[in-house]
């Protein structure tokens, strides 16, 4: 019956600029935009890999959006080779990483890994991650 996961959706207060730090800091490629005609939505839909995210920004302050619709993400993550290297990068490119830096998460279901958090544009929490094996 249920195929496989498709897109997370994220709201943002301005679709341009969180278009630009998915793509150009995040390496992401925007595979559409456009404005939603029926309720005059701004929509953008980024792909990495396997992994879209829809980015939204409503112009009508989101008065119609669903209650808790905006609160009930916690984070996603995105793994990567090299945590350190990530980091760094992030950090070069002016991204303020949350004051945990990085950190071990010993028996993650089957696997250790290793941490780190960041915020996006619109206060999304992003969580980078590298399995250690």
């Amino acid at each position: 019956m249920f195929k496989s996961a498709n897109h997370i959706a994220i709201y943002t207060t301005d679709r341009d600029e969180a278009v630009k730090f998915y793509r150009d800091i995040l390496g992401m490629d925007c595979k559409f935009e456009l404005v939603s005609e029926s309720d005059g939505i701004r929509i953008a839909m980024m792909e990495l890999g396997d992994m879209q995210i829809e980015l939204l920004e409503d112009p009508a302050t989101l008065a119609g959006t669903v209650s808790g619709a905006r609160s009930t993400q916690n984070h996603f993550a995105m793994e990567v080779d090299d945590i350190e290297e990530a980091y760094a990068y992030l950090k070069n490119k002016g991204v303020e990483m949350e004051e945990r830096g990085i950190y071990s998460v010993p028996q993650f279901g089957p696997d250790n890994i290793k941490v780190a958090f960041f915020h996006g544009p619109n206060g999304e929490r992003i969580e980078i991650l590298q399995y250690v094996r």
